[in-house]
């Protein structure tokens, strides 16, 4: 039993509760996909362009470059692997406040506790992404935790020394965010030392033991700002810029900007957040309960540790030293947690980004967690009524377990529409000539981008054909106009896009363009027909001229997409099925083929009333195979839903060079 509720047991159980009951439903999201194909398909080559050229992290390649081979495309092990490096973070954390502060052991407890459940850190289900940012900063603070160990333990200062140092280049060189927690060192070397030694001499003491980390961070900075050229090529140092221009207004609104993240969102919004979760406006009934019943139950399991824990005699004992030492270590632990938030925020103060605990920028509350943990469990330590401080940490921890459940569980239903977005994919895309883009809409999705999608196609397609590393670009049209990629979709035009591991150098005449509406499905739009579709955004209704659907090969050559097992089973046939296979049949010139499917799609359901023009396909089946009177039957059915598509089924009709019915409005007859 007293090793069930050791502090490290307890971490890994909150870890598991709070990231790891819905790993089974999750799969990959935002940059693991790029991370996947710069390592598997592009290699060395691709990882150096990423993380060198394209985001200023030198040294982070050889994490993937070692890891995504041995893990491969195995989502449950990302996330299992994932979780496991937080927990390592939260055991260095751990040991680090027991090594500075061995009377604070419940304070430690808390503060490692909140540290795993800290809510405001919402992407830890992008595997790829949070595995690295744990793995450092278990470098980080396994690197104070044994300088703290050579302090204590003089005959190894040297082995200690040399591995802190050690871990701590690796967190300096490889991620930007965790560098200036690195200026927590002395204040931690000083408590030490006061500790140990007294306030005499301590001053001297802890600029000697802190000199061989000043040494290192100060010549790792010089490297970073003179040596290493592409320091600031992503990010510019905006902050810096409006001090110089306008001194007093730049001041006062960074001060104003510190001020709201360290005592707003990376603390009091951030476990405000937790608490509220269940009762956001929004939810679902499931997703109310799920995010209830995880948060409650728990609580509960937190209430009954903390409840054994401090009746341990080990929990008395320290109780008793407090006592008598006016709890002073949980007092220098509130002063460094404070510190780290202060220290916490400059990569992201500078560069004007934005920190707040939600969605993707939620990843630069990253650096915050350390002080905001500290802070918040020296404070319910220092409570006066323990009961109530046990009872409120409890509820605080459960209900952050529920908020980061509530985050897994987007993931989870943006992973089944993703998954089925691209089986839709793979329906009207059997196989594609090399070099074609694919334009789109955008898909009502937060988790993936334009760029992601660009690269999980290329890692799909690459799987398949070795040689096809990246052939293709998967590009939403709204994207391509605003980045600037090109004014607009006029056939013909060469354009370059970055896709953070290489550019993909593509043509506006050589796409094949789809529409996606939410309810509805992805279809291929046909540039005689959707060019005039009044239904169509103008944007899309522009692109669809573009659209050349010969580029899609039906087989043979090509390069061809089949979907790995972690998608799931391919779902059953429907419309969205009926009418790609459909338009591959009228384009191999099967018209029979092209009926069947429309006979079926029509056994199965009369009309798709959220985008009729899927029955175009079936419409033309049935006009080459001398089945007039079902096509216009069909005609009628798309108008009834969908009055304003005149102008497209009259040009479906003069394309086959049959004479258009009268119900339709058409120019000329």
């Amino acid at each position: 039993m007293r090793k069930f509720f050791s502090a490290p047991v307890i971490l890994l159980t909150a870890s598991i509760l709070g990231y790891g009951l819905l790993i089974p439903w999750l799969g990959f999201a935002l940059d693991d996909w790029t991370f996947l194909w710069t390592s598997l398909a592009l290699g060395l080559p691709g990882e150096e362009f990423y993380f060198t050229l394209g985001n200023n992290r030198p040294f982070t390649g050889v994490f993937y470059h070692f890891l995504v081979p041995l893990f491969g495309m195995n989502s449950f092990v990302w996330h299992l692997f994932s979780v496991l490096m937080l927990w390592l973070s939260a055991l260095c954390l751990w040991g680090l406040l027991r090594l500075v502060w061995p009377r604070a052991g419940r304070a430690g407890l808390y503060s490692g506790l909140l540290f795993v459940l800290y809510p405001g850190f919402l992407v830890q289900y992008t595997p790829l992404v949070t595995s690295h940012m744990w793995l450092m900063f278990a470098c980080l603070l396994g690197s104070l935790a044994l300088g703290a160990l050579a302090q204590r333990r003089p005959r190894w200062w040297l082995p200690a020394t040399a591995v802190a140092l050690l871990l701590s280049t690796f967190n300096l060189i490889s991620f930007e965010y965790l560098i200036l927690p690195e200026l927590l060192r002395p204040l931690l070397i000083w408590f030490v030392e006061r500790g140990q030694g007294g306030a005499g001499g301590a001053l001297r003491r802890t600029l000697k033991q802190w000199l061989p980390y000043a040494l290192l961070l100060g010549g790792v900075m010089v490297w970073r700002v003179f040596f290493f050229p592409l320091q600031m090529d992503k990010y510019q140092l905006n902050v810096l810029d409006g001090l110089l221009a306008a001194p007093l207004q730049t001041g006062l609104r960074l001060v104003g900007t510190i001020g709201k993240n360290v005592v707003w969102d990376t603390t009091l919004r951030a476990w405000w957040g937790a608490l509220s979760a269940p009762f956001a406006a929004g939810l679902g009934r499931w997703e109310r309960v799920l995010t209830l019943g995880v948060s409650l139950v728990a609580a509960g399991w937190f209430f009954l540790v903390f409840r054994i824990a401090n009746h341990s005699q080990t929990s008395r004992m320290e109780l008793q030293t407090k006592r008598e030492t006016g709890q002073g270590d949980t007092w220098q632990i509130l002063i460094t947690g404070l510190t780290g938030l202060l220290l916490a925020g400059w990569p992201f103060w500078l560069t004007g980004l934005t920190v707040e605990p939600q969605g993707w920028n939620s990843r630069f509350t990253l650096p915050f967690i350390f002080g905001a943990a500290l802070t918040a469990g020296a404070l319910f330590d220092l409570l006066p009524w323990k009961r109530v401080a046990v009872a409120g940490l409890a509820l605080l921890l459960g209900f952050s377990a529920g908020r980061q459940t509530l985050a897994a569980n987007q993931f989870r239903t943006e992973w089944e529409l993703h998954t089925r977005i691209f089986h839709e994919l793979a329906w009207n895309i059997p196989a594609l000539e090399p070099g074609t883009t694919i334009l789109s809409a955008d898909f009502p999705l937060e988790l993936y981008s334009d760029n992601t999608n660009t690269s999980e196609l290329n890692l799909l397609i690459w799987r398949n054909n070795p040689s096809a590393q990246y052939d293709h670009g998967f590009f939403y049209l709204r994207e391509m106009i605003l980045r600037g990629v090109v004014p607009d979709f006029t056939r013909g035009r060469p354009y370059r896009r970055s896709l953070m591991s290489a550019y993909f150098y593509g043509d506006t005449g050589k796409a094949v363009v789809f529409t996606y509406r939410a309810g509805a499905c992805l279809r291929l739009l046909d540039p005689q027909l959707d060019a005039v579709n009044p239904t169509l955004p103008d944007l899309a209704r522009q692109a669809a001229a573009l659209s050349r659907p010969e580029l899609i090969r039906l087989s043979g050559g090509g390069n061809r997409l089949i979907l790995p097992a972690m998608f799931g089973p391919e779902p059953a046939p429907d419309w969205c099925a009926f009418s790609a296979w459909a338009g591959q049949a009228l384009r191999a010139g099967d018209p029979l083929a092209a009926a069947d499917f429309a006979d079926r799609a029509l056994a199965q359901q009369p009309m798709e009333t959220k985008d009729v023009m899927l029955a175009a396909p079936f419409v033309e089946a049935y006009l080459q195979t001398g089945r007039g009177a079902d096509a216009q039957n069909l005609a009628r059915e798309m108008l009834a839903v969908e009055p304003g598509i005149s102008a497209p089924l009259c040009r479906l009709w003069e394309r086959n060079r049959a004479e258009a019915p009268g119900f339709l409005t058409c120019a000329e007859k």
